[in-house]
């Protein structure tokens, strides 16, 4: 790309040329000659600069934890016997997110922080550039292109590019003890137990009773129901894992058009991260429902109940990748649960 001093250069050598072969001056139409040659060199290089080079973006932890530091490198590798004298690096990242390490600049893109580096890079060389971010928001953080700029060693032709690099930071949300969301930890789902046993173990039997209208004729003891002479019915003890479905409401106002509660949310998406690892952490079997579509996905996030050890970080990736932005109302959703 020519740019108005390498125009105006050019346009003195072609002078030159011209008032040299004009006035036969052998000195002028050579010092125009010896000119044309710099700067066809200076355009050869300038076209050839960003040939076979390379450039990545790489994390050390694509997913982490609200309130971590993440480091990422910019790799920048010259596979041509051709140097770079200079190199100009433009990148964008997520204005949510905190640059501990160097300093930013604003960005033209809405919600979106800039930050720049120069380097020069010689034949076959590497070059790595270090950063570090503050998570201070939980999310799926997309990061932008990488544009850079080069040219020649005397700056006279200039060449830019491009580089997608799709790269993608996931930030789980943040979650707290139970007791810190004035939820009493001995108790968090409530004062008041049940009247009778939704779940129960059936290799745990508890006592034997006479049986009752509406028992399950499959809990009949019938060696008690020989030896009394009447029908006995079996009672268990509780099931040794309990099940919890976490239900979570992203909405924050009662249309659409309302637009969205961000502290609310965060709020919300704390207390079910917090409920969610308080039950595994007792060894209970836990789920997660959201009134949201899943990513790239047009079916709802259902994160059937287990206590697997991979279950909070399939339920926290869920949370993280909340919009805010509903499927149905959590009415619905409940409704359609029921059972």
């Amino acid at each position: 790309m020519l740019s108005q001093i390498s125009r105006a250069w050019v346009g003195g050598a072609v002078a030159m040329l011209v008032l040299g072969a004009i006035f036969f001056s052998q000195p002028l139409f050579g010092l125009g000659v010896l000119l044309s040659v710099v700067l066809l060199g200076a355009w050869v290089w300038a076209r050839f600069c960003l040939t076979n080079l390379e450039i990545a973006r790489n994390f050390n932890h694509t997913r982490a934890f609200w309130g971590e530091e993440v480091a990422m490198d910019h790799v920048f590798v010259n596979n041509k016997p051709l140097p770079l004298p200079w190199l100009i690096v433009e990148d964008e990242y997520p204005g949510s997110l905190q640059m501990t390490s160097h300093t930013f600049s604003y960005s033209s893109k809405p919600r979106m922080m800039g930050f720049g580096s120069s380097i020069s890079l010689g034949w076959y060389e590497r070059v790595t550039r270090h950063y570090t971010f503050l998570c201070a928001a939980r999310g799926e953080h997309e990061f932008g292109p990488i544009e850079v700029r080069s040219g020649d060693i005397f700056g006279l032709f200039r060449r830019y590019a491009t580089y997608s690099t799709p790269q993608t930071l996931l930030v789980y949300p943040r979650y707290v003890p139970v007791a810190r969301l004035g939820i009493t930890a001995r108790q968090p789902f409530g004062d008041y137990k049940a009247a009778q046993q939704i779940v129960t173990d059936p290799l745990r039997m508890r006592a034997v009773r006479e049986y009752a209208y509406g028992d399950n004729q499959r809990h009949i003891h019938w060696k008690a129901t020989a030896r009394r002479g009447e029908l006995q019915t079996r009672l268990f003890e509780p099931s040794a894992t309990p099940h919890l479905s976490v239900f979570l409401n992203q909405d924050t106002f009662v249309h659409m058009y309302e637009g969205l509660d961000a502290p609310t949310l965060e709020l919300a998406i704390t207390v079910a991260a917090s409920v969610a690892n308080h039950a595994l952490e007792q060894g209970w079997m836990v789920g997660l429902q959201i009134n949201a579509f899943a990513s790239n996905s047009d079916r709802q996030v259902k994160i059937p109940p287990s206590r697997d050890p991979g279950q909070l970080t399939r339920v926290l990736e869920s949370l993280a990748r909340i919009k805010g932005w509903s499927g149905l109302p959590v009415e619905e959703l409940l409704r359609a649960q029921r059972h």
